[in-house]
């Protein structure tokens, strides 16, 4: 719990796309309670309050989605990249005998 409180924080305070996420979910959870428990229907509810509920948790899921996915993507590459110039530095510091001037 300690990790995922850390990554929202860390999330929170660097990305509009995971503010749009938590306010898309709280307003999705917002508009079914109001239609579930405040108004009352005639009949039946609405298909479009219930529509309305699934594209904002719909959004919710995208923006998350998107981030966790990107966040992914550039760890794979960073790393990557760390391991290449690794690479690259060890071969730099071993003696190379073609390049070692003949006496």
């Amino acid at each position: 719990m300690s990790k995922f409180k850390e990554y929202f924080d860390s999330v929170w305070y660097s990305s509009l796309s995971a503010k749009l996420s938590v306010l898309s979910f709280i307003v999705g959870t917002v508009i079914s309670c109001l239609c579930l428990f405040a108004v009352v229907p005639i009949g039946e509810i609405a298909l479009s309050a219930l529509n309305t509920v699934g594209m904002f948790l719909i959004l919710s899921g995208a923006f998350g989605g998107v981030k966790v996915t990107f966040d992914l993507l550039n760890t794979k590459f960073s790393n990557q990249i760390s391991t290449l110039a690794d690479e690259v530095r060890k071969k730099d510091t071993q003696p190379n005998e073609d390049n070692q001037p003949k006496l």
